[in-house]
């Protein structure tokens, strides 16, 4: 049986998750219930509809994928207290939540390090233009290559091509290529 070696730090093992997926973190027994319910039931779909009412295949798997969406909106949680279907009816409609907070520090404290941030990253600017500069040059040089080497090739091949006598025909008079 193949090992993995791997570093598994005990802190980060998280046991409260099912299978080790976070979606299935602090689930309520409705939650578990509605989401191996509709997977399961999903999976009976997909395989007994086809079999029995030949029903056809994309249609039994539309079906798995609306009973698998339901599970999921439903019975996994995106955090505590909030399901998916939550999260995604939060995205759609939810209002955004403007905050308003007032800096406890002195304004010119703060804005001394990002004018020094500001000129050092203006000159790391400068350095990878100049180096993407570079790369485009041997990039142009390199597909130049590339191009002139394939021409060459069909080039010599056609020449070589042409001096070739597939067939000859006989005639009254002689050979004729």
């Amino acid at each position: 049986m193949a090992q993995m070696d791997r570093n598994l730090n005990l802190e980060e093992l998280n046991t409260d998750t099912p299978f080790g997926i976070e979606a299935l973190r602090w689930q309520s027994i409705g939650q578990k219930a509605v989401f191996w319910g509709s997977l399961l039931l999903g999976i009976a779909v997909n395989i007994v509809l086809p079999m029995v009412f030949h029903l056809p295949r994309i249609l039994a798997a539309a079906i798995f994928l609306v009973l698998l969406a339901i599970g999921v909106g439903a019975g996994c949680n995106y955090a505590p207290g909030m399901t998916y279907g939550r999260y995604a009816y939060c995205c759609v409609f939810g209002k955004p939540q403007v905050l308003m907070y007032r800096s406890t520090q002195d304004p010119a404290l703060i804005q001394a390090p990002e004018k020094q941030n500001k000129q050092e990253d203006g000159m790391e600017e400068e350095e990878n233009r100049e180096q993407s500069r570079k790369t485009l040059a041997k990039l142009v040089i390199f597909i130049l290559v590339v191009i002139i080497t394939v021409a060459g090739t069909f080039a010599y091949k056609d020449i070589r091509d042409s001096q070739k006598i597939h067939h000859r025909a006989d005639t009254e008079e002689g050979y004729e290529k």
